[in-house]
């Protein structure tokens, strides 16, 4: 005699989130290692280099690499509270946001959203964007 089997249930343990989040941190940058102190922060809005990233992020002709590694120096200047007062001052948070919006490139959209974000990590930063 042939025995039949037929399938009752099945079972599967999925871990849909997992116990402990693991935090990724951004690797130091020399800029942002600068306006920690308020002589850095000093130096870096005698120095221009500022307003030599916003050019770089607003012209259309600047290297993609190049426009993304401006973001970063702004993103890095600006998670910090005496950073964040240089990227006010050089209007670059409205730049920023355009720029997240209307990129053709979809990693430069990432690329500007996510330094909207460390921009956010300030509590002016936050009150302003």
């Amino acid at each position: 005699m042939l025995s039949q089997f037929y399938l009752d249930s099945v079972i599967y343990r999925v871990k849909i989130l997992p116990e402990k989040h693991k935090t990724i941190k951004n690797p130091t940058h020399f800029y942002g290692e600068l306006v920690k102190t308020k002589m850095g922060a000093e130096h870096l809005r005698k120095c221009e280099h500022l307003e030599h990233f916003k050019k770089d992020i607003l012209s259309k002709d600047t290297p993609m690499l190049k426009k993304r590694a401006a973001l970063w120096a702004i993103g890095h200047i600006g998670s910090h509270e005496n950073g964040i007062k240089l990227v006010l001052e050089q209007e670059l948070v409205q730049p920023l946001i355009k720029l997240a919006e209307n990129a053709e490139t979809l990693s430069l959209r990432g690329t500007c959203i996510y330094i909207i974000g460390m921009l956010s990590n300030t509590s002016i930063g936050r009150s302003s964007i």
